[in-house]
Formats: structure tokens, sequence, C-alpha cells
């Protein structure tokens, strides 16, 4: 995952932010940061099943294949909203033609 540090700033970032520190702690097996983690106050701006899901994957053994795959798509939906919303800001306004409209024309 690739966070910007400029990201931080807005809602979004935070939770990019959140979401990134905790999936590195779950791929580390770090136990006690996924904790601290998901004790944090932003936190609980994360969905409940993706806050489960955290604590579940870190009770599987370290053989387990289980991928934390709510966490995946909370962080992408995440990406995605913070893409649209650069991208909204540099649309300049879109301008409709002003002109006389004659109603007794037929269409």
């Amino acid at each position: 995952m690739s966070f910007r540090p400029d990201d931080d700033c807005t809602a979004h970032g935070r939770l990019l932010g959140i979401t990134e520190r905790l999936h590195d702690a779950i791929m580390a097996r770090d136990e006690d940061m996924v904790h601290a983690l998901l004790d944090m106050p932003s936190a609980s701006s994360l969905p409940r099943k993706v806050r489960e899901e955290a604590l579940v994957v870190m009770a599987l053994p370290a053989t387990s294949m289980r991928a934390p795959i709510q966490l995946l798509q909370f962080h992408h939906r995440m990406s995605e909203l913070m893409r649209d919303d650069d991208a909204g800001e540099a649309l300049p306004q879109l301008e409709m033609p002003f002109g006389r409209w004659d109603s007794r024309r037929s269409a």
C-alpha cells in the first residue's frame, strides 16, 4: 500500500493511514501494534467488519493463508474516494450556452 504523507490532513487520508498501518501490523504479525491501532480514537471510524477481521486474522496461526479482505476493500474504497475528490477539484465549471429560446419552434 502506498500512503502519501499529505493525505493525513483529510478524514479520508487519516483512514487510509490507519488502514495502511493496520495492514502492515497484520502482515508483520504484530499483535500489540494491531491492538494499539484499534484502540486509537480515530480507529472507531473504521467499519466494524474491518476491526473484527483484524482481530480474527491475528488470532489465526501464522501459517494461515487468510488475507484481511475487508481491510483491503475498505482501503481501496477510501483510495477511490480520495482520487475522485482530487479529480473533482480540477474540473472547471461547465458553461451553458445562453441564447434566446423560441417557444414557438417545435422540436
